[in-house]
C-alpha cells in the first residue's frame, strides 16, 4: 500500500478554497474532471472545472485532470477517440492546465465496446503526440480482470488506476493507484492510494505557464494506516530506536500488512492452526497460531498492536533473535538511513531475500515514513517528541561564542533560522563536518551557527535537548546553557 492519497472530484463537489483545504488534510493532490465525450458529441465540460483547478492550486502543489471516455470507433468511426482527445486538450488549456498535467482517461461507460483497448490507445497516442506525457488509464478491477481493458497492451505501458471498493487491495496485478472508496474520510469524495506517484505529477508547474499554485502545510493523515504507524513509532521510539530503524520497520510492515494488526494473509484460509502457512498481523506472523498463543498467554486480544509489538520485541532482543543479515539488532537499532534499515529488517527479522521480496517497495515506504517522522533530518533520534534526556531553563535564543568543528553521525539540515520547521537549504550527511563560530539554544535543540559565503548566518541542529542526544562529535564541547 501507499501512503500518498489523492482525491478526485467533479461537478458534484464544491469548488471553494475551504473545500480544497478539507481535502488537503488527507490528500496530496486533487484530480478534476474536465470533459466528457467530444465537441461534436456530448461536448460536456465540467462547469466548476476552472474554479476547482484555480482553487486547487491555492492549496495543492499539483492538480490533475481526467476525461470521461465515451469513444466508440466501431459505432462512430476511427476518428472518434481522437475527437475526444482534442476536446479534452482544448478544455485543459481553457482551465489553465498544461502538458505537465497528469491526465487520466476514465474508462467505464456502458456504451463502450466490449474490448475498449484499441480506442483507449488511440486516445492515449493522440495525447502523447501533442506532448502530454503523464497519462493514466482508470477503470474498475472487473474491466481489467476481464480484459475488457487489456493492461498488457496499453499504449506505452500506460500506468493503471484501479477502482475497487470494499476490498483489502486493488485486485489487479501491477496497479499503480487504487481508488478504494467513494466516501473518503467521510467527505463524500473518491479517494485513492497512489502507490507510485503517478497521480501526483510534476510539482515544477502544471498550471498554464506559471509554476503552479500555492502550497499548504502538510497535515499528518488520520486514517487507520497512519494511526497504526504512529503507534508503532511511539512504541519503538520509547525503546530507543533511531528514526531510520523505525521507518525501516514501518516500510516492511506496510508491505506485509498495510500496518494492519488484524490483517490475515490475503488468499489464505483464516486459521490459527500451527500447521498452516497462513500469516496474520502487522508482520504477517506465520503460522498465525504463534501470535495467538502469545496473546492468549498474556491475556490480551491478538489484534492488539501493542501485543504484537511486545511479541516482536521479545524476539529481536533475545539472544540470536535478529536472525539474518550482517547486523545485530543493536547495530540495526542505530541505523541512520531508512533505506538501509528497510533492508536490514527484511534480512534480519523477516528472513527474506532482498532480491526476491520487494525490497524497492519496502525502501520506498521507509523513505515516506522518514519524511513524516524525522521531519527533514531532525537527527538520528527524531525531533524530541518524547520526554527524557536533559532539560534546561535557559531561554530560547540564548547564544554563546564558541568555535570548533562538529562531525555528524547522521544527516542534519542547514537552516536559515534555528527552527526545526525551517525548510532548510542543504544537508550535512553522516561523516561530514562543519566549522562553526557560535552556538544557540532554540526549539528544543542546540544549534551550531556559522556565516555562509554570502555573509548570511546559517544554523544546524547538533543535539536534541529533551532526549539528550547529540548528532555527532565536537572538537569544542559545551552547550549554550545560561549559568
Amino acid at each position: 500500500m501507499a501512503t500518498n492519497e489523492v482525491a478526485d472530484i467533479s461537478s458534484y463537489q464544491d469548488d471553494s478554497v475551504s473545500f480544497m483545504q478539507s481535502l488537503a488534510q488527507y490528500a496530496k493532490s486533487v484530480i478534476v474532471k474536465i470533459t466528457e465525450g467530444s465537441e461534436n458529441g456530448d461536448a460536456y465540460v465540467n462547469p466548476k472545472a476552472k474554479a476547482q483547478v484555480a482553487n486547487g492550486f491555492k492549496v495543492f502543489k499539483t492538480v490533475g485532470a481526467y476525461h470521461y471516455l465515451k469513444a466508440n470507433s466501431q459505432k462512430y468511426g476511427a476518428a472518434d477517440p481522437v475527437n475526444e482527445a482534442k476536446w479534452f486538450i482544448k478544455n485543459l488549456e481553457a482551465v489553465g492546465l498544461n502538458k505537465k498535467t497528469v491526465c487520466a482517461v476514465d474508462v467505464e461507460d456502458a456504451s463502450l465496446m466490449e474490448n475498449t483497448t484499441q480506442d483507449v490507445n488511440t486516445f492515449l497516442q493522440y495525447m502523447d503526440q501533442q506532448g502530454y506525457q503523464n497519462l493514466v488509464v482508470y477503470g474498475s478491477a472487473s474491466w481489467f480482470n476481464s480484459r475488457r481493458i487489456e493492461k498488457a497492451n496499453l499504449f506505452k505501458n500506460a500506468p493503471i488506476w484501479v477502482a475497487s471498493y470494499g476490498s483489502n487491495e486493488p485486485g489487479v496485478d501491477n496497479a499503480s493507484a487504487w481508488q478504494y472508496t467513494d466516501n473518503g474520510h467521510g467527505l463524500h469524495v473518491d479517494f485513492s492510494y497512489d502507490f507510485k506517484g503517478i497521480l501526483l505529477g510534476d510539482a515544477s508547474g502544471n498550471q498554464g505557464t506559471t509554476t503552479g499554485g500555492g502550497s499548504t502545510t502538510p497535515t499528518t493523515p488520520t486514517d487507520a494506516l497512519h494511526q497504526h504507524a504512529q503507534q508503532v513509532y511511539t512504541y519503538l521510539n520509547k525503546k530507543g530506536l533511531s528514526d531510520a530503524a523505525i521507518c525501516g520497520i514501518l516500510g516492511n510492515f506496510q508491505h506485509e500488512s498495510n500496518i494492519n494488526p488484524n490483517q490475515w494473509q490475503i488468499g489464505m484460509p483464516q486459521t490459527w492452526s500451527m500447521n498452516s502457512s497462513t500469516g496474520y498481523g502487522i508482520a504477517q506472523f506465520t503460522p498465525a497460531g504463534k501470535i495467538k498463543v502469545y496473546a492468549d498467554k498474556v491475556g490480551k486480544a491478538v489484534s492488539d498492536i501493542n501485543v504484537q509489538l511486545d511479541y516482536i520485541w521479545n524476539q529481536v532482543t533475545a539472544t540470536g533473535g535478529f536472525y539474518g543479515g550482517s547486523k545485530s539488532f543493536k547495530q540495526f537499532a542505530h541505523d541512520t538511513d531508512p533505506k538501509v534499515a528497510a533492508l536490514d529488517f527484511l534480512q534480519g527479522y523477516e528472513m527474506h531475500s532482498a532480491s526476491t521480496d520487494a525490497l524497492a517497495d519496502r525502501q520506498k515506504n521507509a523513505e515516506t515514513w522518514w519524511a513524516i517522522y524525522n521531519k527533514g533530518n531532525a537527527g538520528t533520534y527524531g525531533d524530541g517528541s518524547s520526554t527524557g534526556g536533559t532539560t534546561t531553563s535557559t531561554p530560547d535564543g540564548y547564544t554563546i561564542q564558541s568555535s570548533g568543528t562538529f562531525t555528524f553521525n547522521t544527516n542534519c539540515k542547514v537552516r536559515n533560522k534555528p527552527l526545526m520547521s525551517d525548510p532548510g537549504l542543504a544537508t550535512y550527511k553522516a561523516g561530514q563536518a562543519v566549522n562553526y563560530d557560535q552556538k544557540e539554544k532554540n526549539d528544543n535543540h542546540y544549534w551550531l551557527s556559522y556565516l555562509g559565503s554570502a555573509g548570511t548566518r546559517h544554523y544546524v541542529p547538533y543535539a536534541n535537548i529533551s532526549k539528550g542526544t547529540y548528532f555527532g562529535t565536537d572538537t569544542h564541547p559545551g552547550d549554550p546553557v545560561k549559568p
